[in-house]
């Protein structure tokens, strides 16, 4: 049975601002056969023989967004860089500096095996209001400052989370950073955040006029010691897509899944801001185990790390450390009014990896389809340091790659419309 840490002390955070959820179970249904080869490649861009020229050459990308026009927007170098349908440059974002809409994080270097890396992607979000937020976030870390642009790609301004004045009536420290950032509109913007001490994390949004948490709880994977604090690489962790009506969902597969001899649940929160509103649906899923070699004691974390811990820390990392199995998902994607729930179950009778995902229509919460697809689809790196980003937008799915070693570039896929249920 998967392990629920805190879960009586942060109830009644969860639920703080809204006290009549409306709970929804989906019906169990039969697994439906999977589908295979619903992705056809219907466009590239970028690679060895790019067409662009000048900054609209793609050097050392970090993030891809689609909007509703069907622009592209890949950050790179700095900027934003916008191509239109067909791949061809139209626009330039931000740049070098301090100023609103600019960037101005230094490339840190990162040593691997297969060489030396640069580690601050710029990370793009668009809201279904077609706001644009960019952020520099080196890997492993978090974010302090982001940039909003409207839409028609006007800048708005720059912002400095230990700046908002709603957040630090909250949470006081300069120290509190961004995991991710949306602006949703003029007066919402959604946070996910590390607070001052960083063994926590809250997701919440700021309506100009109050810091409102959504969700709070330890982060998993961080722990104390009596050297300071220390963290553990962990796949479970909190994820959420915005559908065009600008209802979220989200999901923490650590504190949202549970294991049991019955049924194996995830919980999904669907969430209105304005007004505020949530309510929740259990989904089934197929749990995944660790492989032998992803297994890890804490007696490894302690001799790896050549740290020691106080009982009460070390009792928290054996509740971490017993769930024996994957997370109930890898990543969540959307397109419209469907959700895409890409697993860690691998089709065994592939001859490339292929990982299956599951099709919601979040209206209704019945599963439309499955289907095997390629790993980058569902978040799957051949190496863990490359780029390998996926956005869904009007029935296709966008693909950037960059591996550090060739060339970087852009995939277009038409996506069947059985995968729609059509």
């Amino acid at each position: 049975m998967r392990f629920f840490i805190f879960f009586v002390l942060f109830f009644l955070l969860f639920f703080n601002c809204s006290s009549d959820v409306d709970l929804q179970t989906a019906e169990k249904k039969p697994e439906m056969e999977p589908l295979t080869n619903v992705l056809t490649l219907v466009q590239t861009f970028g690679g060895e023989d790019d067409p662009n020229t000048g900054d609209y050459l793609l050097a050392d990308p970090g993030d891809i967004a689609v909007i509703k026009n069907g622009d592209i927007i890949v950050t790179d170098e700095k900027m934003l860089k916008i191509y239109d349908p067909s791949g061809k440059g139209k626009a330039l974002l931000g740049g070098q500096g301090d100023g609103p809409g600019e960037f101005s994080r230094s490339r840190s270097l990162l040593a691997t095996s297969s060489g030396i890396i640069l580690t601050n992607p710029i990370i793009v979000n668009v809201s279904p209001q077609g706001f644009i937020t960019a952020f520099e976030s080196p890997l492993g870390s978090s974010a302090t400052y982001y940039n909003v642009y409207t839409s028609g790609y006007r800048t708005h301004n720059r912002y400095r989370v230990s700046s908002n004045p709603q957040i630090s009536s909250v949470y006081t420290s300069s120290k509190t950073s961004m995991q991710n950032v949306v602006s949703l509109n003029e007066n919402l913007t959604l946070f996910h955040l590390n607070t001052s001490n960083g063994y926590e994390e809250v997701f919440g949004f700021d309506d100009g006029k109050e810091f409102h948490v959504i969700k709070q709880n330890p982060r998993p994977g961080v722990f104390s010691s009596s050297i300071g604090q220390f963290m553990v690489e962990t796949d479970e962790k909190l994820h959420f897509v915005l559908l065009p009506t600008g209802t979220i969902v989200y999901c923490h597969t650590y504190y949202d899944s549970h294991l049991d001899v019955a049924d194996d649940i995830v919980t999904f929160h669907i969430v209105n801001l304005d007004p505020f509103s949530e309510k929740t649906v259990k989904l089934t899923y197929q749990p995944v185990p660790l492989a032998e070699k992803e297994i890890r004691t804490v007696e490894d974390v302690m001799k790896i790390s050549n740290i020691q811990v106080d009982k009460e820390t070390k009792r928290k990392m054996e509740e971490f450390y017993a769930m024996r199995y994957k997370p109930a998902f890898k990543t969540l994607l959307c397109d419209g009014d469907v959700l895409f729930v890409n697993t860690f179950q691998k089709n065994d009778h592939a001859e490339r990896d292929e990982y299956y995902t599951k099709v919601y229509n979040v209206e209704t919460w019945e599963m439309v389809s499955g289907f095997y697809a390629p790993a980058w689809f569902s978040g799957h790196k051949a190496e863990r340091y490359h780029i390998e980003r996926v956005v869904v937008s009007d029935g296709y799915a966008y693909r950037l790659h960059y591996d550090h070693v060739q060339f970087a570039f852009i995939e277009k896929y038409k996506i069947a419309q059985e995968v729609y249920g059509k």
